[in-house]
């Protein structure tokens, strides 16, 4: 007695091949497969997606304030605080946590 529905039932300990199945299914045999072909979780890489949603985009920069303070920096003159320097890194992690 079959439990589902009144098709083929098989006795306790009865093996059951592919091709049978498919048979009882109605379903045409499948085309032999290399292993290679066949995708399995080894050998399958994760599609990467991605997203703008947190994309802040192209930033305005001014060149010449950029190569001023290098200049500065180079030759000395420019004041390099350490205090403001952490100040600012702790600020920008900060702004960068992510909040529910």
């Amino acid at each position: 007695m079959s439990s589902i529905g009144s098709g083929a039932s098989l006795a306790a300990g009865q093996q059951v091949d592919s091709q049978t199945v498919r048979r009882l299914a109605g379903a045409a045999p499948a085309s032999p497969v290399s292993a290679e072909a066949q995708p399995s979780a080894t050998n399958a890489a994760p599609a990467l997606v991605t997203s703008t949603a947190r994309d802040a985009g192209t930033m305005p920069v001014n060149a010449e304030r950029v190569s001023q303070i290098k200049q500065a920096i180079q030759s000395g003159r420019y004041p390099v605080l350490p205090e403001k320097v952490s100040d600012a890194l702790i600020a920008a992690g900060l702004l960068l946590q992510v909040r529910p």
